[in-house]
């Protein structure tokens, strides 16, 4: 369950960081939140095409 303070940070400009790992090292890279939504069963869509 996202907490009302979640929503409450979403509401401000920020920057979210996404963090994948397969085999090898950890791939990261930033977005800003104002790109997530936020669907009605709770999960956090994030934009990625270019992570790479």
């Amino acid at each position: 369950m996202l907490t009302e303070k979640f929503y409450e940070v979403l509401k401000n400009e920020g920057i979210v960081t996404i963090v994948t790992w397969g085999e090898g090292e950890p791939h990261i890279v930033n977005e800003w939140n104002s790109y997530l939504v936020v669907t009605g069963d709770e999960r956090i869509l994030i934009p990625a095409g270019i992570m790479s």
